[in-house]
């Protein structure tokens, strides 16, 4: 992964790390505001798995197409940059599968491998909840996980968008 992209994931680890500080302090502990910080904490994660995950994407296809029309590039901002998808791993799938479906094999082959290996972290399912996390709290109900279990997700989540990189561009 490209140091950009690891300050941005960074970033939100040490925001979430103060916020689960802020949290575990007992002033807050039952507070309502630790209510608002764990609903922050879900969209801020999320939200940056989801940037991070189309930049990737993004940033690979115009490499690709670096002597390309203009146009071209100027669509893959549109069509990946400025839309709405949550970053669950079938929709990344999905999108991978539109530009090149050796890339979505590679991609589902890698997160098999790293399940197989870290029999103990489920990465997909851990970035899938903290997806619907976002999802439930979007459409008002409540979110009862905890600050650890938020950061459990986010980590996991940028486990898969180094897998997503790695297909990407080390894979080339």
């Amino acid at each position: 992964m490209n140091s950009d992209l690891q300050k941005q994931i960074d970033e939100v680890v040490d925001e979430l790390e103060e916020i689960k500080k802020t949290i575990g302090n007992g002033k807050h502990k039952l507070s309502p505001i630790s209510k608002y910080l764990t609903h922050y904490s879900v969209v801020r994660s999320s939200g940056r798995i989801e940037f991070l995950f189309k930049k990737i994407l993004s940033d690979k296809l115009k490499d690709d197409c670096i002597d390309s029309h203009n146009r071209i590039k100027e669509f893959i901002t549109k069509d990946i940059m400025d839309s709405s998808c949550n970053p669950k791993t079938n929709i990344i799938e999905k999108y991978l599968s539109r530009f090149d479906p050796k890339w979505e094999n590679c991609f589902k082959d890698s997160l098999r491998r790293h399940k197989d290996l870290n029999t103990s972290m489920n990465i997909k399912s851990d970035l899938n909840s903290l997806v619907q996390l976002r999802n439930d709290i979007a459409h008002g109900n409540s979110c009862n996980t905890s600050i650890d279990t938020i950061i459990k997700y986010y980590k996991s989540g940028t486990v898969v968008l180094n897998l997503l990189y790695d297909v990407l561009f080390q894979n080339t």
